[in-house]
């Protein structure tokens, strides 16, 4: 099983990037980036920085950003990386950039991309293969699901994971929902996290999580996930 860094709360710099990497814990970082009006990817969980929108601003004028290369540069492949693109535009020029970047992403090892925008996903599956050794993920969360229970999602068939939220594992009203996407996607890895705004991550959500068979936890907390899993193999 995966422990992926989630770094929704973190700060976004060179300190805070350093410290993942020095974590032996975690295999893998899961990193927020929204593109720029010159559609640079800069890492941040919010679409607004400093009273500027990302979209509507320049690399330039968001310096105090680190970009995707930068953040590249610094992981120099020492882990993993889990990119999420936030807020997504739907126009020709977005998409053609996006693709751009992926197919330059491409010869690095060990990348994937995600988004909880189900039609950007679609559009980044139709080119697959323009950039094959990048894996292509949906994120599902409680709100998302309903909407998914009703449509035709046979779109999204060739997608190598998806990333689902706490609430689709226990929750009444969604709490089996994570069972629709395992049988749908079988041949998908199923990712799980805790939207740490709302919910906690604590012991009996972790050891949900690995019952369900997961491969992998986007987690604050890997020395939780390692000691559960350790316990288990140990038969405690």
């Amino acid at each position: 099983m995966e422990v992926i860094a989630h770094t929704a709360t973190i700060q976004k710099n060179k300190d805070s990037l350093n410290t993942l990497l020095k974590n032996d814990l975690y295999e893998k970082l899961e990193l927020d980036f929204v593109l720029t009006s010159d559609y640079i990817p800069v890492w941040s969980h919010d679409i607004k920085v400093n009273g500027l929108n990302i979209k509507d601003s320049s690399a330039k004028q968001l310096n105090f950003l680190l970009t995707l290369d930068e953040v590249l540069q610094i992981v120099n492949n020492k882990k993993k990386i889990l990119i999420e693109i936030k807020s997504p535009r739907r126009d020709k020029k977005f998409y053609s950039k996006i693709i751009k970047i992926l197919k330059r992403l491409n010869s690095i090892k060990n990348i994937q991309v995600q988004s909880f925008d189900s039609i950007f996903i679609i559009e980044l599956l139709k080119h697959k293969k323009q950039f094959p050794n990048i894996e292509i993920g949906l994120i599902i969360n409680f709100f998302k699901t309903f909407n998914y229970r009703k449509k035709d999602i046979s779109k999204l068939k060739d997608i190598d994971f998806i990333s689902l939220s706490s609430e689709l594992f226990e929750l009444p009203i969604v709490g089996k929902d994570y069972l629709i996407y395992k049988n749908l996607f079988s041949h998908a890895k199923l990712y799980a996290w805790t939207w740490d705004a709302v919910y906690k991550e604590h012991e009996k959500r972790i050891k949900n999580y690995i019952k369900c068979e997961t491969d992998g936890i986007i987690t604050l907390n890997p020395q939780l996930i390692k000691k559960i899993i350790g316990n288990n193999k140990r038969g405690v």
